[in-house]
């Protein structure tokens, strides 16, 4: 069975079409596959299109179902929510203090990559969800494989 953490933005992609939503939900709709996210994940996906709402890219309406669907599918336990530990903390910080100076890791990036770390731990993780360049960038520092929705789906499209 494969294992893979999403990053909030490739979450996002399964709600909303943009660039890579096919490939996101071809990915998430594979039957022998597990999805973990952060419980972090559940605020930035919210954040993400409170955004999109206030952008007015979506409506109130369009908003509502994406909150709906989102908690439906973390209650089906499509997604895997991987809950807070104060040790993620201390992993972050030492993660920026590795990190943050060369290659700009957030904040909320730097606990991302804590939680993923130790699900690499418990599990093998087979990839990691994710279309943020700067986080990938450092997901490959720390030997992770990276699944980018947008990049491949950027890649089929070159003829």
């Amino acid at each position: 069975m494969a294992v893979y953490f999403w990053d909030s933005n490739g979450i996002a992609k399964i709600y909303h079409p943009e660039i890579g939503t096919a490939i996101a939900l071809q990915l998430f709709n594979t039957h022998d596959a597990v999805h973990y996210i952060s419980r972090l994940s559940t605020l930035e996906v919210v954040s993400i299109f409170t955004k999109k709402l206030r952008m007015k890219i979506i409506g109130t309406q369009d908003f509502d179902r994406v909150y709906r669907r989102f908690g439906e599918d973390i209650r089906l336990r499509k997604w895997r929510v991987i809950k807070f530990q104060s040790s993620y903390f201390d992993r972050a910080r030492m993660l920026l203090r590795k990190y943050g100076k060369q290659y700009s890791l957030r904040t909320l990036d730097s606990l991302q990559l804590a939680v993923c770390l130790f699900l690499r731990n418990k599990v093998t993780v087979d990839k990691v969800v994710s279309s943020d360049k700067t986080f990938n960038t450092i997901i490959k520092l720390e030997k992770f494989s990276i699944f980018d929705p947008e990049e491949i789906e950027l890649q089929q499209k070159v003829p």
